[in-house]
């Protein structure tokens, strides 16, 4: 009777065995193909975008500009830099409006004890947001003098 559960163990063993690799050939042919878009992370897409726009220099040296020209490309860019900064300055500012107004729609239905837990949990996330963001920035930076070291 020994013998008998014996080959009910190996006999399973087998057949997850043999799942498993089944599993594995279709993971590979189809969720892990690169040629296949649907289940790949998007993200390798970014990775295969061209690099920034040329900058003044690089556009004096390839187009072969006159002294006039580069000066007047840099006043281009320049101005440029300042809409950017004068739209994100914008931006910044109404979504801090935006912020603002939702919380206090949202306070607006709470009572005072609702309201210290909600201005709590506030906190606390932006304390954990602070938190993530330092130690992101403290791992990119480990990363890039790693990168420079290498070279």
């Amino acid at each position: 009777m020994k013998n008998h559960y014996k080959f009910w163990i190996i006999l399973s063993f087998l057949l997850v065995f043999t799942a498993g690799v089944f599993s594995g050939i279709l993971l590979d042919k189809y969720a892990l193909n690169k040629d296949n878009k649907d289940f790949r992370d998007r993200s390798d897409d970014r990775r295969k975008r061209p690099g920034p726009f040329p900058m003044v220099d690089d556009l004096t040296r390839i187009l072969d500009l006159s002294a006039e020209q580069k000066e007047k490309l840099q006043d281009i860019f320049d101005n440029n830099e300042e809409r950017l900064k004068a739209m994100g300055k914008e931006y910044h500012e109404r979504f801090s409006a935006l912020r603002t107004q939702f919380l206090d729609e949202i306070k607006s239905i709470l009572d005072e004890d609702q309201i210290k837990k909600f201005d709590a949990m506030i906190e606390e996330h932006i304390a954990k947001m602070k938190k993530e963001y330092e130690s992101r920035r403290k791992r990119t930076s480990s990363q890039q003098s790693e990168k420079g070291e290498d070279r």
